[in-house]
């Protein structure tokens, strides 16, 4: 973060710590920060997937100039698969783009990844992720881990 004659780039010092405060809106959403810009800014979103407004405040646009960031290094960690979109969201780890790489034109873009986990057993539905996914996004999946349990999905 340092020029060549010691001085540091106040610009990308800034965009890390609108990076850091944006990584705690997605991991903390009980913050009185994140409740205010959800209800004003993206409350039928996720911050992730918010907009820049018109009228809205410099703190705003200035957590927005970090969003690319936060773009670029989040993946999904699957729980129940409710909150992740099987086509939209970066969601299978060590994966080359952490999303799928061969869309097949039959899936919705809307198809939740619950929709590929057995509810009651917690096991992936490798029948339907066989049919529905080329070889190399199908193996990727059924590779990832379920929890007994049920979980949320989380942000990692």
């Amino acid at each position: 973060m340092e020029d060549g004659m010691g001085f540091w780039n106040l610009r990308n010092f800034n965009l890390a710590m609108l990076a850091k405060q944006g990584w705690r809106m997605i991991q903390g959403n009980d913050s009185l920060l994140y409740k205010c810009f959800k209800g004003r800014y993206f409350p039928r979103s996720s911050f992730l997937d918010a907009k820049e407004s018109l009228g809205c405040s410099y703190v705003w646009r200035s957590l927005l100039a970090a969003l690319p960031i936060l773009r670029s290094g989040y993946c999904w960690r699957v729980g129940n698969g409710s909150s992740i979109s099987v086509l939209g969201d970066k969601w299978i780890p060590n994966h080359p783009t952490n999303k799928v790489l061969h869309p097949i034109n039959e899936l919705a873009d809307e198809m939740a990844v619950s929709e590929l986990i057995d509810s009651k057993l917690h096991v992936w539905r490798s029948g339907t992720i066989m049919s529905l996914f080329h070889k190399e996004d199908a193996d990727a999946i059924t590779k990832i881990p379920l929890s007994r349990r049920v979980v949320p999905d989380s942000i990692s």
